[in-house]
């Protein structure tokens, strides 16, 4: 499955007791809080629905979205996941890649691995897997395999991984290619959903839902919730309605003034998500460094989460593009633009933008309160000056396609997140600050060359003054509008139990890990 394996810590936290301390778990595991359901565990073969949105699409090569996450996250695998603190560990790997020269490294493959459809798992399968990733055919937007050139296979349970640089990081950089079979030519088709993870992939219906079930030939342990169904509900709101009413199981990203009308509430322990506004830097009205400067002068940031989110997330405190703690973060670099509406007029009117129409993006109802938050941070520019002409983009797919497009034809602004999935800095980099990032607005040569000096250095911890310099020119250049960071809570029916993982985001549920409890 993607991402994370952990134990479950049964941490009791009533509902009422979690929104009132944050919707947070203490305690030194680094994991959330657990749910309390009322009743005896249930029996085996349980079946729990789960409300959520529609991949934009399913060939996890290409892309990895919310929606493929919650249908598909616990059918395919990767060579590395992080554990229980962050720390990037082997899961079809045997270990961490062996540095054979800078831009060479060997991987040593588990045995004993098969696929839901019997086909074993061996370096025949990773090669293919690296290879299609990296192909140009596949055009995939994971900016985290950019620096990987291809791989070989040295023997069944062996292979070799050719990079362009130096490439300390590629267990980080391998943790969002899932595992293919070699005879896999058209991923997109249910029956060629097949991976190694517990549940294999019943069906995948456009626009209603998906069906998984377990995956007998998995070679962990049963788990007790051996059929999920995902169903697709585009709208937020309609989705904690869902639960409400006892239709649905789990709902994932709901808000803390949403928590607080469930009977049943599970929050990770730390923030998972950073929210920010991309602005484009090459075109569309916002190339100016003064004006985008200004925008983020002009929003204030802790009356937005203040009125969305009633004072239980934080507001952004340092330019960096994920939450505090993050490897590669540091606390060298702070947030200097505070809420100052009559300084953001006046380099609003130094740029000569005053009265400037400019377009901005939202997705609606794909992340958390997303339509009010974009709307407020509208208000809050126009209030200074400028004509911001904000639309929202739904389906997921839809927002998607323009959060994606080249650089020139990107959006002026689009509201977006940031999910700390690796533990590291990098992903953010690779996507949203390098030139080469296809979700990137931003180009600037001398970012671009620190990226490769900070990711590339033997030494990570000595590298972090080159991390610290990059994050810092980013934040001059003002190249987004940082808001939030967040911590992800889930909505759960009273018969489930179910402890969030340290990384599990929004849209990463581990269904192999829920219990469900007889109510009755």
């Amino acid at each position: 499955m993607f991402l994370v394996r952990r134990k479950v810590v049964l941490t009791v936290v009533l509902a009422a007791a979690l929104v009132a301390a944050g919707c947070g778990g203490g305690g030194g595991s680094g994991a959330g809080t657990t749910s309390n359901p009322q009743g005896s565990l249930a029996g085996p073969d349980q079946s729990i629905v789960v409300a959520g949105v529609e991949p934009a699409q399913v060939d996890f090569h290409k892309n990895v979205d919310n929606g493929g996450r919650l249908s598909l996250g616990e059918v395919y695998e990767t060579l590395y996941i992080a554990d229980e603190s962050g720390q990037i560990v082997p899961l079809l790997a045997d270990g961490q890649p062996t540095r054979i020269d800078d831009t060479t490294y060997d991987i040593t493959l588990k045995t004993g691995v098969v696929f839901s459809d019997g086909t074993p798992f061996n370096a025949d399968s990773a090669v293919f897997s690296i290879n299609r990733v990296v192909s140009p055919a596949i055009a995939t937007q994971l900016a985290d395999v950019s620096t990987i050139a291809g791989a070989e296979k040295v023997d069944d349970t062996t292979i070799r991984v050719k990079t362009k640089v130096a490439s300390p990081l590629l267990a980080n950089r391998l943790m969002t290619t899932a595992m293919y079979r070699p005879q896999t030519t058209d991923p997109t088709k249910p029956d060629q959903i097949i991976g190694t993870g517990p549940y294999k992939v019943v069906s995948f219906t456009p626009g209603t839902g998906t069906k998984i079930t377990y995956n007998d030939k998995f070679r962990g342990q049963k788990p007790q919730v051996t059929n999920v169904e995902v169903r697709f509900i585009p709208d937020a709101g309609t989705r904690v309605q869902a639960i409400s009413a006892g239709e649905v199981d789990v709902v994932p990203e709901i808000t803390p003034l949403e928590a607080r009308g469930l009977q049943n509430v599970v929050a990770t322990s730390k923030p998972a998500w950073s929210a920010f506004v991309r602005l484009n830097t090459l075109t569309g009205g916002t190339e100016d460094a003064t004006l985008r400067q200004a925008m983020n002068y002009a929003v204030d940031r802790d009356a937005i989460v203040k009125q969305v989110f009633g004072d239980q997330y934080a507001s952004a405190s340092q330019c960096t593009p994920l939450p505090m703690g993050t490897g590669g973060t540091s606390t060298n670099v702070k947030m200097p633009y505070t809420y100052d509406p009559e300084k953001a007029k006046q380099l609003v009117n130094e740029a000569g933008a005053n009265g400037r129409t400019i377009e901005m993006i939202s997705s609606s109802g794909a992340f958390t309160e997303d339509r009010a938050v974009a709307e407020l941070v509208a208000q809050s520019l126009n209030a200074v000056g400028l004509k911001i002409n904000l639309q929202y983009l739904s389906p997921f797919s839809v927002y998607s396609a323009q959060l994606i497009k080249s650089q020139m034809n990107a959006p002026p602004m689009t509201f977006a997140g940031m999910v700390d999935s690796r533990s590291h800095v990098d992903r953010a980099l690779q996507n949203y600050y390098s030139s080469s990032g296809p979700p990137s607005a931003f180009n600037d040569p001398e970012v671009d060359k620190l990226i490769t000096e900070a990711t590339s250095a033997a030494d990570q911890q000595a590298a972090q003054p080159v991390y610290d310099q990059l994050l810092q020119r980013a934040c001059d250049e003002a190249a987004y509008i940082y808001l939030y960071d967040y911590k992800t809570i889930f909505g759960l029916s009273p018969r489930i139990k179910w402890e969030p993982g340290v990384d599990s985001f929004g849209w990463n549920l581990r269904y192999d890990q829920m219990q469900v409890y007889s109510t009755n």
